[in-house]
């Protein structure tokens, strides 16, 4: 009988949270801001929900999912923030991230990459600053 090894789970580093942990503390960030009306709307687009089904797989592409899309969208009174979420160590931006972001940063939207949610606030409040919201 064959048994396979189990795998060692990797130690937890509190210094560098998951990008779901980080996740989870940028969205109660957002709605602060949204209760405070210092934002209009916001939204997390789940892509990273990954499934082996290839009728979903077919579905998604067949229905305009498309890698690389960012993670955030935040809208202000005129300005909407395009926003990449990584982890503050190890986060690697792909190719299709690189490409939605440059394509996304003109004049009426501002696209950025933030290694964690610290860095995801200061951008956040560096844009609403120079809104005149903050």
């Amino acid at each position: 009988m064959y048994l396979r090894k189990k795998r060692q789970a990797k130690p937890f580093d509190p210094t560098n949270p998951l990008e779901i942990q980080e996740g989870y503390a940028l969205a109660g960030y957002l709605l602060y801001l949204q209760r405070q009306g210092k934002i209009q709307v916001y939204s997390h687009l789940p892509h990273e929900q990954y499934t082996n089904s290839r009728t979903i797989k077919k579905k998604n592409k067949w229905s305009g999912v498309r890698a690389g899309v960012p993670d955030y969208i935040i809208v202000i009174k005129d300005k909407v923030i395009f926003l990449e979420l990584k982890r503050k160590v190890g986060g690697v931006v792909s190719a299709d991230q690189k490409e939605w972001l440059l394509a996304l940063d003109n004049k009426l939207t501002v696209s950025t990459v933030a290694k964690g949610f610290d860095e995801a606030k200061k951008f956040i409040d560096h844009i609403l600053t120079r809104q005149g919201v903050l």
